[in-house]
């Protein structure tokens, strides 16, 4: 029997989380490096350093973590990822009949009491079955175990050739190298105080840490998760390795095994002899936390079972110690080398990592925070780390639990009951945001008088009760454990963050809030969705959006994940630690492409949408927002939902322009335009719009026209009415046509043309009627017209008399002619043009004549009224008191205006005087009349006066 001291449990019964890394100032060396210009703080060298050298002196060792700028993990891993893609698909092939054989079996039984669900699973596997599922899990973890050595392989030499210069600068320094990371890219090291200032300026250092001391803050817990739904169907974390990265693990346990064990206090043998309590040479658990810890994740117990009771390997990752008062303790050095050892440092690499030990309030951009980031993207490992216990006030969550890739998890008290009703958050538990804004925990699980292994069981009981999110903690460790033990996939980290959250029951406010973080775990949920998941990969704008279909029943989620990277930007100085991608989730009602829910978080790599109805066929969006951070040109994300929702290609449209293949000058004809979608779901409100060349008109038909939805791979039409131009010679055109569709949140676009030939214009124009003079006076005429109705008439050619004047343009429709001689007739002859100057050769005329002058003539001749003789010197004389003598020949003339003349004429004594002769002028230039006299009888008179 192995003698330990029994350590006072009301030392563990909550989770010390003091690990005092403060949140790196920025994430762009250049943004940091203007501050120190500006505020002479150097912001390479963490804050809470600068405090110790500020108060130290010169001369004095100090213990720091120097994380560089360049990552060569990041691209490495990538690239060998990428290689490796192809072959997990072939591993996980023979897995996928199987599954999809049972799959719809199981979903059938979703509306049912979970515990129907209890062993149907394996009801319905062959052993031939269960002996493939078998050997693809084998050939996962070997797959992966080697994907990640070669990354590690390719990584150590980039990462010494980096490392090299500083190592030896800091010998020559009179400094001690401790530890060097290869994943990320950092030197734990002793170092002079007095060199520090000159270290941080050198360009290849991101930021100088202090070593940090950390503190170590199942009866009904599983089940209460629902992990025996897993259990019933054959998932028990077989295959699969954790790592636990702790106070140490008693091996000796009857509940546990241990398989690989290493201890690392190295760093706080060095620092903190005075207080340390433990055994470096023995990766035994002499304080407590760490096998409590081990056996909510993987304790095989009949009544006190871990979720992974039937792990694969189990890894004591002994960074944690036993301090002097019993607490734990352990310095980040360490607990670095403790995960790069879980990793790399033995036969069977840990697939999940669980970390119950943490620090003060963080905004997530810690030196270890990235460096955990780093595991988690870079070598697809899951870290599941305690939220920490400084609860209920806002932002008290602990460091590194700030990090964006790994699960952070909050205590629910599950009051020792199956039931989960009255499941409620703890109050210690941490709250967020963090200090940057975001949602955590990112979920929570029993942590609350949890019945596990007891590292004193050899003289007390062989289980205890513990509290706090470090108990929380290695429950979702197990969980992971079970998911990766489901081999339809090749799980990805983010995948498996994804399924969680959204399976979990939404407690306290409704949606995700910081208390519960995205939910209480809920593994029956998990079990019953694990295969609506979708993976994949989106780059930044322009590429576009991805688009997932599927039924979404009310109340029904979507979960997105992605990945902060832990990168290097490039050969150039300053580089930086890109901040996070940003995605957005939104949900669309595709029947009329309305949004249902959105997610827009500009601060999480979590986005979460929730529909508000059954809809028989939901969009989901995944849209890049702006453009990644420099240097990354894609994003690998995981999307979970309620449902299987399918990959679709967005709305797609493509055009076919149909009309006659020619047409006469002028001539309307019928343009015809088809609109397909070839796309895999709605395209929403479309339209379609012309761009004609010139010339031609749109007789009919609105431009655009609204066509409304054109449904995956169907059709609509339009159609315009069109006159094509008058044209010589003949003309090949080109008649472009376009559609475009607003569609969740997009413009969709598509176009396509066809020619037309217009034939060369060889007919003339009709000609003008109705040519009349409407007016006239004694100078000028005015005549008037109607054009001809041919489309393409363009003018008029006039002719006076004869001679050529101008051309009156179509619409004008009149002519007046000038400067004409009164009282002369015109003759006006027309002809018309078109527009391709075909000219109809048949005249038009018409005749008409100016007015009479002021000035009228009265003429004529006074006669002899027996001989017809002309009567020389005879007086003709008017009622207007113009009187003239006749001519020798009898001729008189009057010149007058126009009017009624009274004529009389006489000669005395020869001739008598006539009576009057009316005379009228009006309407005539000249009036003729002549007038005869009688005339007097001539000789002698005789007779005799009488008087009465």
């Amino acid at each position: 029997m192995k003698i330990k001291k029994i350590v006072k449990r009301s030392k563990v019964l909550y989770f010390l989380l003091v690990m005092t890394i403060l949140t790196a100032v920025t994430s762009i060396v250049t943004a940091s490096s203007a501050i120190e210009h500006q505020s002479n703080v150097n912001y390479r060298i963490d804050e809470h350093l600068r405090e110790i050298v500020n108060n130290q002196t010169s001369n004095e060792i100090i213990s720091v973590i120097i994380i560089l700028k360049e990552q060569p993990a990041h691209d490495i891993s990538l690239k060998v990822k990428n290689e490796y893609k192809k072959q997990f698909e072939d591993i996980t092939e023979p897995a996928k009949p199987i599954y999809g054989r049972i799959k719809p079996i199981i979903k059938s039984k979703k509306g049912k009491n979970i515990s129907e669900l209890v062993g149907l699973e394996q009801s319905l596997l062959t052993e031939k079955e269960k002996a493939v599922l078998g050997r693809v899990g084998m050939d996962i973890e070997s797959r992966t175990r080697q994907m990640r050595r070669e990354i590690l392989n390719q990584t150590i030499p980039a990462v010494e050739g980096i490392q090299a210069p500083l190592i030896a600068e800091i010998k020559a320094k009179g400094g001690n190298i401790k530890y060097s990371s290869k994943i990320l890219n950092a030197i734990a090291a002793d170092i002079p105080i007095s060199y520090i200032s000159e270290l941080s300026q050198d360009q290849g250092v991101y930021k100088i840490y202090h070593d940090y001391l950390l503190n170590a803050s199942l009866d009904t817990s599983s089940p209460a998760m629902g992990a025996n739904t897993w259990w019933s169907n054959g998932y028990n974390g077989s295959v699969m390795d954790a790592a636990v990265v702790d106070t140490g693990i008693d091996a000796s346990h009857p509940a546990l095994g241990v398989d690989y064990a290493g201890v690392f206090h190295i760093n706080a043998l060095k620092y903190y002899r005075s207080i340390y309590a433990d055994n470096s040479t023995d990766p035994d658990d002499f304080m407590g936390h760490g096998t409590h810890v081990a056996g909510i994740v993987a304790s095989n117990d009949s009544r006190y079972r871990g979720p992974a009771y039937g792990i694969d390997k189990l890894i004591n990752a002994k960074a944690g110690w036993k301090g002097t008062d019993g607490g734990g303790y352990m310095l980040w050095s360490d607990a670095m080398q403790a995960f790069d050892w879980s990793i790399f440092g033995n036969p069977d690499d840990a697939d999940v990592i669980s970390l119950s030990f943490g620090g003060g309030t963080t905004s997530g951009n810690s030196g270890f925070e990235h460096f955990l980031d780093a595991i988690v993207y870079d070598l697809d490992i899951q870290v599941v780390v305690a939220n920490g216990n400084s609860g209920p006030g806002s932002s008290t969550v602990g460091e590194p639990a700030g990090a964006f890739n790994i699960l952070a998890v909050g205590n629910v008290d599950d009051r020792k009951t199956v039931s989960r009703g009255d499941d409620m958050i703890v109050y210690s538990s941490s709250r967020g945001p963090t200090l940057d804004g975001r949602t955590k925990p990112d979920i929570s699980a029993p942590g609350t008088s949890i019945m596990s292994a007891n590292n004193n069981w050899e003289t007390g009981p062989d289980f205890i009760s513990l509290s706090g999110t470090s108990m929380a903690t290695p429950q979702i460790t197990g969980s992971v454990l079970l998911i990766l033990d489901y081999k339809n996939f090749r799980w990805q980290p983010e995948a498996i963050k994804a399924l969680l959250l959204n399976t979990a029951e939404d407690k306290g406010t409704a949606g995700p809030d910081n208390d519960y973080g995205f939910g209480y775990v809920n593994l029956s949920n998990t079990y019953i969705h694990r295969d609506d998941l979708s993976t994949g990969s989106i780059g930044d704008l322009p590429n576009g959006s991805r688009f997932y279909k599927g039924i979404a029943n009310n109340g029904d989620r979507a979960t997105l994940v992605w990945n902060r990277h832990v990168t290097y930007n490039g050969p150039n100085y300053p580089v930086s630690y890109p901040g996070i991608s940003d995605l957005d989730l939104l949900m669309y009602n595709e029947a009329n492409g309305a949004i249902v829910s959105a997610s827009t978080s500009r601060l999480n790599n979590v986005e979460q949408v929730k529909s508000n109805a059954n809809y028989g066929s939901a969009i989901l969006k995944i849209d890049p927002y702006g453009t990644f951070p420099s240097g990354i040109t894609y994003e690998e994300y995981a999307l979970a939902a309620d449902e299987q929702f399918t990959n679709v290609t967005p709305p797609a449209l493509g055009l076919n322009v149909s009309n006659q293949q020619n047409i006469t000058s002028g001539g309307n004809f019928i343009l015809n335009v088809t609109i397909n979608n070839s796309g895999e779901i709605n395209a929403q409100d479309v339209n379609a719009s012309l761009n004609l060349p010139s010339g031609f008109l749109i007789v009919s038909g609105a431009n655009p026209q609204s066509i409304g939805i054109i449904n995956p791979g169907g059709y609509r039409n339009a159609s315009w009415v069109i006159r094509a131009p008058n044209v010589v010679p003949a003309t090949l055109y080109t008649l472009n046509a376009y559609a475009n569709s607003n569609s969740y949140g997009e413009l969709y676009s598509g176009g396509g043309n066809n020619t037309i030939l217009v034939l060369a214009d060889i007919t003339p124009p009709a000609s003008v009627t109705s040519l009349m003079n409407i007016s006239y006076s004694r100078n000028h005429i005015n005549w008037t017209w109607t054009d001809p109705q041919d489309t393409d008439f363009a003018k008029v050619e006039i002719y006076i008399n004869d001679v050529y004047q101008h051309d009156v343009l179509k619409g004008i429709k009149s002519f007046n002619a000038t400067d004409l001689e009164s009282w002369t007739s015109y003759t006006i002859s027309t002809r018309t043009v078109d527009s391709s100057g075909n000219i109809n050769t048949t005249f038009i005329s018409n005749t008409a004549s100016t007015e009479l002058p002021l000035v009228r003539y009265i003429n004529g001749t006074l006669f002899d009224s027996i001989s017809n003789t002309g009567i020389s010197g005879g007086v003709v004389s008017t009622n207007t008191n113009l009187s003239t003598i006749t001519n020798a020949t009898g001729f008189y003339s009057f010149n007058v205006t126009e009017g009624n003349y009274e004529l009389t004429a006489g000669l005395n004594p020869t001739y008598y005087t006539n009576s009057s002769i009316i005379v009228s002028t009006i309407g005539s230039f000249e009036v003729m009349q002549d007038i005869k006299l009688e005339k007097k009888p001539t000789g002698i008179i005789s007779g005799t006066i009488m008087n009465a």
